[in-house]
């Protein structure tokens, strides 16, 4: 089952409304003529194809929990631990807010984007349109950005590397189902295409696709602005200060309310949680002889030194310069906007789409402190332990991810106020 194109759509960066090409050349896709942002591509969504991923990747992640991920044989001294141990090691450890966050980002919002997904597709396949749809995309919509297997099956790959230097560590079945998981999810994201959805659910419900305006209507009435909403994408009409979206019921606005003031908060307090979160112990491993506590620096230093400079630098980049590259290049977006800095807007377009692409991947290390914390844990023999650096670390995480999505991308491109004629200023 496929659904054609929409008459309109308009670009999520900046808003611009477009008539998408209707036959594009396979493997191509349309961009946005204003920021260049993708829109569209020329592949054709299959229901069946998405609901095949969805099935599939359900039965993985089920598996992925069961199977351990690795084995780790110390002096005779053997471990393994599956993921949602590697979870419950923090929370035994009383970091409660760490497992807390760590199990949200690799267990439960994977688990939810893909039981929505299911939710949705069994019975559109079946010709109906499930209770309650407009609520499960737009709770997966959110969801979709806090769900990180790839960043922890990195974080699998780092400590293997780790644990190569203490004892015998082995990647056991859970590491292969977790990498083939990966893959899936990202299959099922190219297959289930919000847009196209949407198209399915007018289909079913109406008949018929939902009406959009046309640019001859738009142009016949200029008095009522065009607002998009932020859910399902349809373009409306704006009819007073409160209107809803007619076809999911959000409500919709001409900007995110209080944009600049919620992201410029987000961001100092993620600021001032990166300077502890750099400089106090990350990470505690205790032997019979001694106990050494790391940071992050000197935790890249240490793959650096064993033989690991590739994963050196990905760990340093992730841990140190992800963190603080968004914080600046939020900041400067926030200037920009605000002032009117002279930096062209397709550069500010791009320097805020690098942010949402960068912003998970700066909890690789919590990934690995929770994998070696489940398994180095001999007692008094030997263990490790998270340090108090990690509570900041996965504090300036939180905050500078909910800091990109406070902030409107669509204010890069709004039109400064004009003074007009004869204004005294």
């Amino acid at each position: 089952m496929t659904a054609p194109l929409m008459p309109l759509v308009a670009c999520d960066h900046c808003n611009l409304i477009h008539r998408p090409v209707a036959a594009l050349p396979h493997g191509q896709f349309a961009r946005c003529t204003r920021c260049g942002s993708r829109l569209h591509g020329a592949h054709v969504h299959s229901l069946d194809r998405a609901l095949a991923l969805a099935l599939a990747a359900a039965i993985l992640f089920l598996c992925v929990c069961t199977f351990p991920l690795m084995h780790l044989d110390l002096q005779g001294m053997q471990a393994r631990t599956a993921l949602p141990g590697a979870m419950m090691a923090l929370y035994r450890q009383n970091m409660s807010a760490l497992a807390l966050l760590t199990g949200w980002a690799a267990l439960v919002a994977p688990a939810a984007v893909i039981a929505s997904m299911l939710y949705i597709l069994l019975p559109m396949r079946m010709g109906r349109v499930p209770p309650g749809f407009a609520r499960v995309m737009r709770g997966m919509q959110f969801l979709q950005s806090w769900a990180m297997v790839e960043v922890f099956m990195l974080g699998v790959v780092v400590s293997l590397v780790k644990l190569g230097k203490v004892g015998e560590v082995h990647a056991d079945v859970g590491t292969g189902l977790c990498a083939a998981l990966m893959l899936l999810l990202t299959g099922l994201s190219v297959e289930f295409e919000h847009r196209r959805i949407w198209q399915m659910h007018d289909i079913l419900r109406f008949g018929r696709m939902r009406d959009q305006l046309s640019s001859s209507q738009s142009a016949a009435q200029p008095d009522q602005p065009l607002l998009v909403c932020s859910t399902c994408g349809l373009i409306c009409t704006a009819h007073g200060e409160h209107c809803a979206c007619p076809r999911c019921n959000t409500m919709l606005h001409a900007g995110r309310p209080q944009s600049l003031s919620r992201c410029l908060a987000l961001l100092l307090a993620s600021l001032l949680l990166y300077f502890p979160a750099n400089l106090l112990t990350m990470m505690e491993t205790t032997s019979a002889f001694d106990v050494q506590e790391d940071t992050i620096i000197s935790g890249v230093v240490y793959l650096w030194q064993n033989g690991s400079p590739d994963l050196a630098v990905i760990v340093f980049v992730a841990s140190v310069v992800v963190p603080l590259l968004k914080i600046l290049c939020l900041g400067l977006l926030l200037a920009c906007v605000k002032w009117r800095w002279q930096i062209p807007r397709i550069q500010q377009s791009r320097l805020f789409a690098l942010v949402e692409f960068v912003g998970k991947w700066s909890m690789l290390d919590l990934f690995v402190i929770a994998l070696l914390s489940a398994l180095v844990d001999f007692g008094p023999l030997a263990s490790v332990r998270a340090g108090p650096a990690a509570i900041a670390f996965g504090a300036v995480v939180v905050l500078t991810m909910l800091a990109a999505s406070a902030f409107d991308p669509h204010l890069i491109w709004r039109e400064p106020i004009k003074k007009t004629e004869g204004s005294n200023g």
